[in-house]
This record gives structure tokens, C-alpha cells and sequence, in this order.
């Protein structure tokens, strides 16, 4: 599964609907402005109706900081995408990326 940046194909609406938090005084997280860009599968043969976001701060702006899986579809889309059911209940929903920390 190859993810690309939204932003790369639709740099006008990516830059209307990017989101962004200003974090302060959260026990273990550094105070600053966060961003939010997604990232969607970009292979013509794949299905996966997913989306990653990855989380990033304004003065690091290099550094992904967390990468949160999204996929909106049931857990029995994914099972029968996946072949699994076991995998297809950590593919549906929000979960941290536990590939890229």
C-alpha cells in the first residue's frame, strides 16, 4: 500500500482544511501548535478506505511526531479485505500507528 500526502494532489484544498491544535499544559506533551495532514492510498488497485494522519508541530515541522490510522468502513469490510478477522478489528476506527511511532 503506497500512502501519499493529500496535499500533493490538492495542494489548494489541503491548505483550506488542514487542521491544527494549539497543545498547552498537557502532562507529557510539549506545549506548541500541532498540524494534521493526511495521507491516502494512492495505488489505483487498492480499496482500503483508510486515511493516516500524521501529527506535526509548527517549529519542527520535519518530524512526524504521532501517526493516527483511520479506516471508516465495518469491521467486516476489513475482515473481508484483510482475509483476517483479527486484523480487520485494529483496521476499523482510530488507532496510533504502532509502524511509525
Amino acid at each position: 500500500m503506497t500512502m501519499a500526502p493529500f496535499f500533493q494532489y490538492f495542494p489548494d484544498i489541503a491548505a483550506a482544511e488542514t487542521r491544527s491544535a494549539h497543545v498547552s499544559g498537557m502532562p507529557g506533551l510539549p506545549d506548541g501548535e500541532c498540524g494534521f495532514f493526511e495521507s491516502y492510498c494512492v495505488e489505483p488497485s487498492c480499496d482500503c478506505r483508510r486515511v493516516l494522519v500524521n501529527v506535526v508541530r509548527a517549529d519542527i515541522p520535519n518530524k512526524i511526531l504521532a501517526t493516527i490510522n483511520y479506516g471508516w468502513e465495518s469491521a467486516k469490510f476489513y475482515g473481508k479485505w484483510l482475509g483476517n478477522m483479527a486484523d480487520a478489528v485494529t483496521a476499523k476506527g482510530s488507532a496510533l500507528d504502532p509502524f511509525n511511532p
